[in-house]
């Protein structure tokens, strides 16, 4: 199983039924909208054409964040995808990510992609960070917030001891231990 399969397979474990969830756009938490799709008695909040449309044979409510289209990428961005952030508030927040450092905090190419992230932190009560291994030590232009304004990250089993034991000083941690769960 793919760390990404992993991390998406402990990230649907922590739901309960009725939850509200965003899903952030990204090829990890498309790998949790596959996993949702035989689930019910949920609403998924998405800024991802690629999520809505494995979304859109489910019983899943799916509302999907309007705006300008990220070509080639799937991600909607900009003023009407902004406002809908606004005016929601969910359970859960599925957070993808670019980069992920220790000082730097959570950071991605563009300011409006930061917008977007930060408006969906603000909309849900917990934040959980989805990103493998290869994401952390890296920095990127546009801050999206410090580690510790989010509640926890899920990852692979391929972080180092060392990581794993700073990022725990600032938020909790599932590391997903690549068996194959």
């Amino acid at each position: 199983m793919s760390k990404k399969k992993e991390i998406a397979q402990a990230a649907i474990g922590l739901l309960r039924d009725d939850s509200t969830i965003i899903l952030d756009s990204g090829t990890t938490t498309l790998e949790i909208a596959k996993l949702l799709r035989k689930k019910q008695h949920l609403t998924i909040i998405t800024n991802d054409i690629k999520i809505a449309a494995e979304l859109v044979d489910s019983e899943l409510k799916v509302i999907v964040a309007g705006g300008e289209l990220q070509n080639t990428v799937g991600a909607l961005f900009g003023p009407a995808t902004e406002q809908l952030l606004k005016n929601v508030h969910v359970d859960f927040c599925f957070l993808g990510a670019h980069a992920v450092h220790l000082d730097a905090g959570l950071t991605v190419p563009t300011f409006a992609k930061a917008s977007i992230k930060k408006l969906m932190i603000e909309a849900a009560e917990t934040t959980w960070l989805v990103a493998d291994s290869s994401k952390f030590h890296q920095i990127s232009l546009a801050k999206v917030c410090d580690l510790s304004e989010i509640d926890g990250v899920i990852t692979d089993h391929q972080i180092t001891n060392e990581l794993e034991k700073e990022l725990k000083e600032h938020l909790e941690i599932i590391k997903v231990d690549g068996s194959g769960i």
